[in-house]
């Protein structure tokens, strides 16, 4: 195949979720938006960057035949065909999870290049790549930023991850990154913290998209494996999530 053919048959389009701070609700989000994705028809996989404390499989229960590590024991024999056979479907259609590593210790033999590359090859077998970003800018980050289509930056509404996020959003903007940037502000209560007004103009930033703090059922999906968004499709919060996944396929058609 040629270099022509292959960018013509390349269809993926890489969503990255990240957080200034620990505990902003970024995997919950990354895993539920990849179920709005494929519950519309989009061949979605998820997966995050965090070799060493892997916890996306936990939002997913489920047993898995492979996990990452097992792509890099065989990298030699990966490309964008075969890294179907790595992929494990979960219990719908169109969405699969690649979970991490089992100990910290198997996190130490994946290198940032070959990272990157698998992510390459995933573009050519899904439509939507969703990486759950570990915190921080290191040089694989700032690869996956530079790759990616859409940035989703997970915040709360308490004052110190709000100015943290902020620190955060500048320097992003700095990078300069041809990616479309949303901004959610998550498990948002009006009578808790920040008010929107005071959120708004901390950040100084349009666009902002707020969810609802529902504690229970985020605790109830994460402690069952079962995402909230399939738990209770009524809710508020799962409302948000396809709200956000349309915004992300709608920038997709749009963008091309």
């Amino acid at each position: 195949m040629t270099d022509i053919q292959k960018e013509t048959s390349r269809k993926g389009k890489l969503i990255v979720v990240a957080s200034s701070n620990g505990g902003s609700g970024k995997s919950s989000i990354a895993s539920n938006l990849g179920v709005s994705l494929a519950q519309n028809g989009h061949k979605t996989v998820v997966l995050d960057n965090n070799f060493y404390f892997s916890d996306m499989h936990v939002f997913f229960d489920k047993k898995y035949k492979h996990n990452i590590s097992g792509i890099f024991e065989n990298y030699a024999d990966i490309d964008e065909k075969t890294i179907e056979l790595y992929l494990t479907q979960y219990n719908m259609k169109n969405l699969y999870v690649i979970p991490g590593t089992n100990t910290p210790e198997d996190g130490e033999q994946i290198e940032d290049e070959k990272y990157l590359k698998v992510i390459n090859h995933l573009t050519f077998a899904a439509d939507y790549i969703i990486v759950d970003l570990v915190n921080g800018f290191s040089d694989l980050n700032l690869s996956l930023l530079d790759m990616c289509h859409h940035m989703i930056i997970i915040s709360n509404s308490n004052l110190n991850t709000v100015l943290n996020t902020k620190k955060y959003v500048d320097i992003v903007e700095q990078l300069n990154l041809t990616c479309e940037l949303h901004l959610i502000i998550n498990k948002y209560s009006k009578n808790k913290n920040l008010s929107q007004k005071q959120i708004e103009t901390l950040l100084d930033h349009e666009g902002l998209m707020y969810i609802k703090n529902e504690e229970k059922l985020m605790a109830k999906a994460i402690n069952i494996g079962i995402p909230a968004i399939i738990l209770n499709k009524a809710s508020a919060y799962s409302k948000k999530i396809n709200e956000l996944g349309k915004r992300v396929t709608a920038f997709s058609i749009g963008g091309e």
